[in-house]
């Protein structure tokens, strides 16, 4: 599927999936001190339900409408849900060995070597590496299909999505911290706790957490959930539950701690063996700080994103977003609208796009002839990717933002450094007619580190 400019769908089509019925509902919480999760027990049982309720009706769609491989997210019960919730939230993957990292200026790069070093990705002997922390940002809008990353990354990747982030141009470090841990909460516990549920292993493994081991014997017990045979399940189901009570207990462990720092204003770290969000949420704030608090950032921000939908501007509405996200989750019915999806996946193309015309500015010394030229060119572009991120229902077409985009990046070319101007298209979504001749020369660049490499071992031979 052409992402950029998606297969046409009847308007009518649509993917559900039940919703809880052991469990309750999730109510309408107004406190954040409110939310409550159900039981272990509870939780493992709702997961033989949809385990018995055979395969949802029409998931391929889905998972060609996300542009991701299906079999990452039919493991688990909840992984199909995280699935869905992509889909109502406009998530779309975008291919990693395909886009460009972002130019970033040296007045926005991490503020200690430790956190991102020089934030580029670089080409190892065939595979595509990045910076720990400044590869990834809370407020990227399209979601990172990496091929060397195992197949939890997936879901990981649409649970960031889906949550948002938390902005506001008078922040402090503090905030800043605390809304990149809030942002990794739920996207953690669901990969280490709801995610395992019922997930097929190996002997050695079943019940047990793999942090950083990849297990092959694991990976070929796969299949979909719908597939488990009642022994299999009845095999799993002390595991499921070992998983689910770490799911409760990391859940409500990491939130107490959160809304703890919200109302201290210092930071509550949870002693646990190598999940250490805190540590974590510092090292992202060294990293994106001097970015996150720039111009264009701020230009960004208050011109293609909304409020409370994209983005939060008070860390108390983040985190009660972040906490509807996860009753979501776990409690309702997931009804995935193709056509308004389809439109949410072009505002992140849009909003992607945007963020980088941003950045180039910056890169231009204020008030230059170049900036000038450059803020000239581009503003017809910028101006129709602002109709399309600020319409929260669907547009006519997409096609001739696209067109926009293209000329006006032909025009500011000039003006800019030269690997500025010829990355701002680099998004990675496979298909997408603009990027094309670009991710060709990804492609190359990436065999030829893979062929050097088998240079340099012949040479010991």
């Amino acid at each position: 599927m052409d992402a950029g400019n998606p297969q046409a769908m009847k308007s009518n089509e649509y993917f559900l999936l039940d919703g809880a019925r052991e469990m309750g509902d999730a109510g309408k919480t107004t406190c954040l001190s409110d939310f409550q999760i159900p039981e272990a027990d509870s939780i493992v049982s709702q997961c033989e339900i949809w385990c018995d309720s055979g395969m949802p009706k029409g998931h391929q769609a889905l998972w060609q409408h996300l542009n991701v491989d299906g079999s990452d997210f039919t493991l688990t019960p909840f992984s199909a849900r995280v699935g869905a919730l992509g889909g109502i939230y406009g998530c779309l993957f975008a291919h990693h060995e395909l886009r460009t990292s972002l130019v970033m200026p040296q007045a926005l790069r991490p503020e200690a070597e430790e956190a991102g070093q020089s934030g580029d990705a670089q080409w190892e002997n065939g595979i595509l590496t990045e910076p720990r922390y400044f590869s990834f940002r809370t407020d990227g809008r399209l979601q990172n299909y990496n091929p060397n990353h195992r197949r939890q990354w997936r879901p990981h990747e649409v649970l960031h999505g889906a949550a948002g982030f938390f902005w506001n141009p008078a922040m402090t470090r503090f905030q800043a911290y605390l809304g990149a841990r809030l942002n990794e909460l739920l996207p953690i516990v669901h990969w280490y706790g709801w995610d395992e549920v019922y997930r097929p292993t190996c002997d050695n493994h079943r019940g047990k957490r793999l942090y950083d081991v990849f297990c092959p014997d694991c990976e070929a017990k796969a299949k979909p959930y719908w597939d488990l045979t009642q022994n299999e399940k009845e095999v799993l189901r002390e595991a499921a539950m070992t998983h689910a009570q770490f799911g409760v207990e990391h859940w409500e462990s990491e939130w107490n701690a959160c809304l703890r720092e919200l109302e201290t204003g210092e930071r509550h770290p949870v002693g646990r063996f190598k999940l250490d969000s805190s540590s974590d949420a510092l090292g992202y704030l060294m990293g994106h700080w001097n970015r996150v608090t720039s111009w264009s950032m701020g230009a960004w921000v208050e011109r293609f994103l909304v409020k409370d939908f994209d983005y939060y501007c008070s860390i108390e509405a983040y985190a009660m977003s972040v906490g509807k996200l996860h009753q979501q989750l776990l409690f309702s019915e997931l009804e995935v609208d193709f056509q308004y999806s389809r439109h949410l996946q072009h505002r992140r193309i849009a909003q992607e796009l945007a963020y980088r015309f941003c950045l180039a500015v910056e890169h231009l010394e204020e008030g230059s002839v170049q900036a000038r030229q450059v803020e000239e060119s581009l503003e017809p572009a910028l101006a129709q990717l602002e109709e399309v991120c600020q319409s929260l229902k669907p547009l006519d077409s997409y096609d001739e933002v696209e067109r926009a985009c293209g000329a006006a990046l032909r025009d500011a070319s000039e003006y800019l450094p030269i690997k500025v101007a010829e990355t701002l298209e680099g998004l990675g979504i496979q298909g997408r007619k603009s990027e094309r001749v670009l991710q060709v020369a990804l492609i190359r660049e990436g065999l030829n580190s893979t062929f050097n490499h088998f240079d340099e071992a012949n040479a010991y031979c």
